[in-house]
């Protein structure tokens, strides 16, 4: 048995905590990304007899000519990156870059379904880690909001999920992902409750789940929506 995890988007923090310790930052609205270059990965661990965890190996989320991605935000619905102590000019955007939260193995198939809190998103990975170390990471299909396209992502993108979905609260996008014991459906959940759709856009109290029909990974497609109400 092998158990994989995945990193997020690396070391970073919000400018205006910066400021709250006293660092002189560029841009208070913006994130330091003291590396700027780090690229989510997935991890491989397998149960020793010890009772703990040993190392099996890692790959890089990458694009389809195998460069990597970026753990940078993909446009100004994401935090605008600087570099460290936010410091310099702003770094920008990059539309391959992904914050990944949630990894599961999609059963019977190479793949894994990956949840995101960029736009928010969802994609599916080559996570072969025993046969395939060189296709590991590939990012084989992202599925995005209705107008997000990322046409720079370097990988396929398909906008299959609702737009209202887009106004997610920053960095509270999918947290958590699942995938039915068949493999064919998956699951993405929101963090937070997102902003209501009133001229106000106050917070609502809703906390959503959207069910994918994952029968054809790469060609998914929403086919539930699942509400919870929370508390104040």
């Amino acid at each position: 048995m092998m158990l994989l995890g995945i990193t997020d988007n690396g070391p970073n923090m919000p400018c205006a905590d910066l400021v709250d310790l006293g660092f002189d930052t560029a841009d208070q609205q913006g994130r330091s990304f003291p590396l700027s270059n780090f690229s989510p990965a997935i991890v491989g661990l397998k149960p020793n007899a010890g009772g703990g965890l040993t190392f099996v190996g890692s790959c890089a989320l990458k694009k389809t000519d195998g460069s990597p991605a970026t753990g940078m935000g993909t446009g100004p619905n994401d935090q605008e990156a600087f570099g460290a102590n936010c410091w310099g000019e702003s770094l920008g955007y990059t539309q391959s870059g992904l914050d990944p939260e949630d990894i599961v193995q999609i059963p019977g198939t190479p793949y894994c379904w990956i949840v995101d809190e960029y736009n928010p998103s969802a994609a599916v990975v080559s996570c072969d880690m025993m046969t395939d170390m060189d296709q590991c990471g590939t990012i084989l299909m992202r599925y995005t909001p209705q107008g997000v396209a990322l046409p720079g992502a370097g990988y396929p993108v398909k906008q299959v999920i609702p737009g209202v979905y887009t106004d997610r609260r920053q960095s509270r996008g999918f947290e958590g992902g699942a995938v039915s014991p068949d493999g064919q459906l998956a699951y993405a959940v929101v963090q937070s409750p997102m902003y209501g759709d009133g001229a106000d856009r106050q917070l609502t109290q809703t906390l959503r789940v959207l069910e994918f029909d994952i029968s054809d990974p790469l060609n998914a497609s929403v086919v539930g929506e699942y509400l919870y109400m929370g508390t104040s």
